[in-house]
């Protein structure tokens, strides 16, 4: 078993992308022409020999044991070493053959030629030409024993036979006959062959193309599955991004109750946060017993000559209409003196500006402005769009306590006023029950004057 492995990986390195099904083919080839040489040439000459070439006998005579010898290997598993035998074998003992049935000097007897010729073929049909090492290595040693052995041995060999037999009589056309058969059979094999490798190959190359296009949906779509994952983790990448930015701007709400703080805080967040270069928030004052307008509270890295009007109307410019509309004005080309950005390469006008109302329970609580040298994003604005909710219910919270303070403070003052009203009453009343009891004792007083001053008179009277 170790000697089959051993020989196996020695002549395996010789037969890359030859799959079983062809090695199965190869051998079965060569089991065939092994037997069709046997029957056709080696028993029939070693016949032949011992009648007419006695000396010769042992060239077909082995002949017939080494194909032999070649078909066990190939039934063993060592289908190299046995392809290879039967193969170059019967080729080396042909020409040994002839070599000897020809004289020094003379030429060679053409029947036997055909025979020699026909076994040059053998290695082409037994090996497949993906296996070309062996097809190299058996036409340099077909070449070597047609070219080099076998003129050599004919001029150092010298038999004394009659080659009358071969070159004139019946034996001459048999083995005629023979090589052409032979000839004959191995072009028609490799006809079989070449035809069963151009299909093999048509269908590796249908196979082939259809992988490729396999293949190239594949590919696509992986590339669209791909993007469609880049896209979803762009998407979970955004809404993480809006969901940490609402949440930072849940907590600049908690943490501050002043109006103005809380919209210098919001602004310098959403600024920075939205890594835009300029940024304005408006408060819509529109309460009962103020002058309706839109005012601005907090400014971030504006020109000053854009904000020396510091209020505006409800229906004036681009901030009114943002207001009347309720929605979002994005500008990619801002009006001419707009703004401009100051850096230290000079003034330089945006290229984008943005008005977002803050709008919350449909009414308008203020507006955010914000001017930038890039373009907003869709989940940028939307992320503003929330924002704006937040900030808009925060502020309107924010103006709910500061009436209601104002309201408070309103209602102490007036409960002041009418707790001292109340105690000028109260003293006022005081006085006036003093002056009463005061008027009442001198009443009484006058009475008893008067009383006396009437007894007094009846007292002169009598």
């Amino acid at each position: 078993m170790k000697f089959q492995q051993f020989f196996n990986q020695l002549f395996r390195s010789g037969m890359n992308g030859i799959d079983d099904r062809d090695l199965r083919r190869n051998i079965f080839f060569s089991n065939i022409i092994g037997w069709l040489v046997i029957i056709s040439v080696a028993i029939p000459f070693t016949i032949i020999s011992q009648i007419y070439f006695p000396p010769l006998i042992i060239l077909p005579g082995g002949g017939v044991f080494v194909i032999l010898g070649g078909l066990l290997l190939n039934r063993l598993g060592l289908n190299i070493v046995g392809r290879l035998i039967i193969g170059l074998l019967p080729l080396s003992l042909c020409s040994l053959y002839i070599s000897s049935l020809t004289p020094p000097g003379e030429a060679l007897v053409p029947a036997v030629v055909y025979v020699q010729l026909s076994f040059a073929l053998t290695p082409l049909l037994i090996f497949d030409l993906r296996e070309r090492i062996y097809i190299f290595f058996s036409g340099a040693y077909t070449f070597f024993f047609i070219v080099v052995v076998t003129p050599m041995v004919k001029e150092m060999v010298n038999i004394p036979l009659n080659l009358d037999v071969i070159k004139f009589g019946w034996l001459s056309y048999f083995t005629t006959s023979v090589g052409v058969l032979l000839a004959f059979a191995s072009l028609m094999v490799l006809a079989r062959v070449t035809k069963v490798a151009i299909d093999r190959s048509s269908r590796l190359v249908e196979e082939t193309d259809k992988n490729n296009a396999q293949l190239q949906e594949s590919e696509l779509a992986l590339k669209e599955r791909m993007q469609e994952i880049e896209l979803a983790q762009k998407n979970e990448q955004r809404r993480n991004w809006s969901t940490n930015g609402l949440s930072q701007i849940g907590s600049v709400l908690q943490s501050r109750a002043n109006l103005s703080e809380v919209c210098d805080q919001i602004l310098k967040f959403l600024v920075d946060y939205l890594e835009v270069t300029q940024g304005g928030l408006y408060i819509v004052q529109d309460e009962e017993g103020e002058d309706p307008g839109i005012e601005l509270v907090a400014t971030y890295a504006y020109d000053r000559k854009k904000f020396l009007n510091k209020r505006f109307e409800l229906q004036e410019g681009l901030l009114g209409s943002a207001y009347m509309e309720k929605d979002v004005i994005h500008l990619r080309e801002i009006p001419e003196e707009y703004i401009h950005i100051r850096s230290g390469l000079g003034d330089a006008p945006p290229k984008t500006l943005l008005i977002m109302p803050m709008v919350v329970n449909e009414k308008v609580e203020g507006l955010i402005e914000l001017a930038t040298f890039k373009s907003f994003e869709d989940f940028e604005i939307d992320f503003l769009r929330e924002a704006g909710v937040t900030v808009a219910a925060a502020v309107s919270n924010i103006k709910v306590n500061e009436q209601t303070r104002k309201l408070l403070e309103v209602s102490q003052t007036q409960a002041q006023e009418m707790r001292a009203q109340e105690e000028e009453m109260r003293q006022n009343q005081e006085e006036l029950q003093a002056t009463q009891e005061e008027l009442a004792r001198q009443r009484s007083e006058l009475q008893a004057e008067i009383a006396e001053l009437r007894s007094r008179l009846e007292g002169v009277e009598v």
